[in-house]
């Protein structure tokens, strides 16, 4: 995949599958014709990351979304080291859409701040999945 600087990667325009991940573009949640296309994608993984970014003041999320998947779900605050960053609102949003607050992580890829404790839950979360 090709990169297009330190920071940026390119967008992604149609589901992604790899090993560890599947990718879906922000789009898919824009347009509730593309749902179930989400829901389905869902019952190939395990668990299912609603991404959040922190200087964003729209909720994209329909409400309760969360719980229209077969999968459990985490959320995650992006950005949250950006001068017009709301951690609380964000906190907010993916709340509304469904996640439990102790499921909701802040981090910034800037300064690697939360990072860590993600991939540690993330890593719990799945061993006890996979048990």
């Amino acid at each position: 995949m090709p990169c297009f600087g330190p920071t940026r990667s390119p967008k992604t325009q149609t589901l992604d599958f790899s090993v560890h991940a599947i990718d879906t573009p922000g789009e898919y949640i824009d347009n509730p014709l593309y749902h179930r296309a989400l829901f389905a994608t869902a019952l190939e993984a395990e668990l299912v990351l609603f991404v959040q970014d922190a200087t964003e003041e729209d909720m994209r999320f329909p409400p309760g979304f969360a719980g229209g998947f077969p999968r459990p779900g985490i959320g995650i605050i992006t950005k949250t080291d950006a001068a017009k960053a709301d951690p609380s609102l964000a906190q907010d949003i993916l709340a509304r859409a469904g996640i439990h607050l102790k499921e909701i992580f802040s981090v910034s890829a800037v300064t690697g701040a939360g990072i860590e404790a993600l991939r540690e839950y993330i890593q719990h979360r799945l061993d006890m999945l996979l048990q």
